[in-house]
């Protein structure tokens, strides 16, 4: 009888880059295992790396070899599924001429012998390199976002929305920041806003504890997130919490 259907790739997907010393780390990832506490499943964490033969200046590969990576992928988590392996792929680590994909899995037993026989699909990328963890400790210190890199994301999807329905991003946006406290922490908050160029929106919200502040920006996703950073530090200095941002389109 064959293995039931296993899904290791999920759809829900996200990418940033972070910066290190060696160079930009390029990081796409399961965004539902990033936001779920998923520690007491897939209780071991494998990463399988190859070589990129020609990287590029930020050290990712190029057309056709991208292409090529590509298709070892699909072809390693269609093998893991086929054969009913319990695992996920969790991350696609891209850094120094390196590609590594990062997979949790519930038994390595199950695992490793699928990737020996993908292995034979790839001759031109041995050897294939596998590092071993135990637990998420792995995905939570190199690939799970940091608080400052989820608010980034955040804007990020937020402008790419507005830019998708129609709006100029060159033109300036009446952006609403949105805080949420006392009043005596949102009175705070509105007070240094107003030091910075915010003003209230025309129609304010009534709800108490809510603040809304408004600035005219075009969407420029740096400088967006400069002021989400400085709003996210002023709201937690004063005991209030930000909450993010919205704009209504503008062509």
């Amino acid at each position: 009888m064959s293995a039931p259907p296993a899904r290791v790739v999920h759809d829900a997907w996200n990418i940033y880059v972070a910066q290190t010393g060696r160079g930009p780390l390029f990081v796409s990832f399961d965004e539902d295992a990033a936001r779920e506490d998923l520690t007491g499943t897939l209780r071991h964490c494998v990463r399988v790396a190859v070589s990129i033969h020609h990287p590029n200046p930020n050290g990712g590969p190029v057309p056709p070899e991208s292409d090529r990576l590509n298709v070892l992928e699909d072809a390693l988590c269609a093998a893991l599924e086929s054969a009913g392996v319990e695992c996920r792929l969790v991350a696609r680590l891209t850094h120094q001429g390196t590609r590594e994909w990062v997979f949790q899995l519930e038994a390595r037993e199950a695992f490793l012998p699928v990737v020996e026989a993908w292995k034979g699909e790839c001759p031109d990328y041995h050897p294939v390199r596998l590092r071993e963890h135990e637990g998420w400790e792995y995905f939570d210190a190199c690939i799970r976002p940091d608080e400052a890199t989820w608010r980034w994301l955040a804007d990020q999807r937020t402008v790419e929305r507005l830019v998708e329905a129609g709006s100029d991003p060159s033109r300036e946006h009446a952006l609403e920041f949105v805080f949420f406290g006392s009043g005596e922490a949102l009175a705070a908050v509105a007070r240094a806003l107003r030091e910075r160029g915010y003003t209230r929106p025309a129609e304010a919200p009534a709800e108490e504890g809510t603040l809304v502040m408004v600035k005219r920006l075009p969407l420029d996703l740096e400088a967006i997130s400069a002021e989400s950073e400085a709003n996210d530090e002023l709201a937690d200095s004063h005991g209030a919490d930000f909450d993010g941002w919205g704009a209504s389109v503008v062509r």
